[in-house]
């Protein structure tokens, strides 16, 4: 299952911030069941932030960044930046035009003004270009520009 990050829990708060793995999602509660610490809890999608390994750097105004390969990066929705770790000593934040992410990564469109009701909608990535990624949306596959898309 997928790497993610548990957040903004109030009911068990010492579980912020651990990072789980998914091991399924039960389509009738609308929960991801997640491994973390060796035990399994049911959370909200709202409570989980994917981690992505292998995300690249491009097109940053820092040339020592750029080409280079995070060990890991989540999407902070409040700041609306990447961070990712192992690019440097400290964590780095990145918009998400200067992140470029790996095949099958989940992610929510936004920012679309050409077609805003895509805006929302949760999808994966099946390939990228130099510019754009080809994302595999419920109904279609389309194709956006590197900062149309947030891992979720």
């Amino acid at each position: 299952g997928a790497a993610v990050e548990v957040l903004e829990l109030s009911n068990q708060p010492a579980l912020n911030g651990r990072k789980g793995t998914i091991e399924r999602y039960d389509d009738a509660r609308q929960r991801y069941h997640v491994a973390v610490d060796g035990a399994t809890v049911a959370l909200r999608p709202a409570n989980v932030r994917q981690v992505v390994a292998e995300a690249r750097v491009a097109g940053t105004s820092q040339p020592d960044l750029n080409g280079r390969v995070a060990a890991a990066a989540t999407f902070d929705k409040a700041s609306g930046r990447y961070r990712a770790e192992g690019l440097a000593p400290h964590t780095v934040a990145l918009r998400p035009e200067h992140v470029v992410l790996p095949p099958r990564t989940r992610v929510e469109v936004s920012g679309v003004s050409s077609r805003p009701t895509l805006n929302g909608q949760l999808g994966a990535i099946v390939g990228a270009d130099a510019e754009r990624y080809t994302v595999q949306l419920p109904h279609e596959t389309v194709r956006l520009r590197f900062g149309a898309v947030a891992a979720c």
